[in-house]
């Protein structure tokens, strides 16, 4: 059965001019379940509700419950993966086939060199390219993240799991990054400021110092969402210990 509540705000949210998949994002932000969210967007028309429209709040705890990013965040992490791992595979390789074929007065035995690193160097470079897909799948698979009462938590990792919690009190600002990438791929990294932490940021995204507080490869939606969710929750609990 579909949530009137959830509906009449959808409902109010389209009047309003916003596409189904800024609706959806928000709603994912706030903790509701994708399936109801579906539900209540391809149900036409149900029973009409008398009440205004009220923002939705699925319980009165604040926690958003663990999310996934989003399916683009697989390729994001592929890109990256051979961008920072196979480039310089590949000039190497490109320089040893060059010093290779060069051989003074043999040229028959530089051709033939030549075919046998080509054959080898390709055959690796398609292995690579499948376990960097392999892997970042895997990777988007296990990172997820969530708003807890506490803060910010985030767990990652294929092999080794690595959790990460940061306390509302100790954020002290949120950005958003968009590098090359990003941009091509409709996507935002967040970057949590906590005191005492630094990063660098670069054409591709953010690296360097301060990299519990970073959230890749999210939409730019869902990245705005969160940015303000983030600075409201740790403005109330700066507040509340004033």
């Amino acid at each position: 059965m579909v949530n009137q509540q959830l509906f009449d705000y959808i409902k109010q949210q389209l009047q309003q001019g916003k596409s189904k998949e800024e609706i959806k994002s928000e709603l994912l932000v706030a903790g509701w379940q994708e399936s109801d969210i579906n539900q209540a967007l391809n149900v036409p028309n149900p029973s009409q509700s008398s009440s205004l429209p009220l923002p939705p709040k699925p319980s009165s705890s604040t926690s958003t419950g663990m999310q996934q990013l989003g399916p683009k965040a697989v390729w994001s992490f592929f890109f990256r993966f051979v961008l920072f791992l196979l480039l310089p595979f590949m000039f190497g390789w490109l320089q040893f086939i060059y010093s290779s074929i060069t051989i003074p007065g043999e040229p028959s035995a530089g051709a033939s060199r030549f075919s046998g690193i080509l054959v080898v160097g390709l055959t690796f470079l398609l292995i690579a390219m499948v376990f960097s897909f392999v892997w970042a799948k895997l990777t988007y698979h296990f990172y997820r993240y969530e708003l807890t009462d506490a803060g910010f938590r985030k767990e990652l990792g294929v092999i080794f799991k690595k959790y990460v919690t940061i306390p509302y009190d100790r954020i002290q600002n949120v950005d958003i990054y968009r590098g090359i990438l990003a941009r091509m791929l409709g996507l935002s990294d967040l970057k949590i400021q906590t005191a005492g932490a630094s990063a660098t940021v670069g054409r591709y995204g953010v690296f360097g110092g301060g990299a519990e507080g970073r959230l890749p490869a999210v939409s730019r939606e869902v990245a705005e969402q969160l940015r303000d969710e983030l600075i409201q929750r740790a403005r109330q609990i700066k507040n509340q210990g004033l």
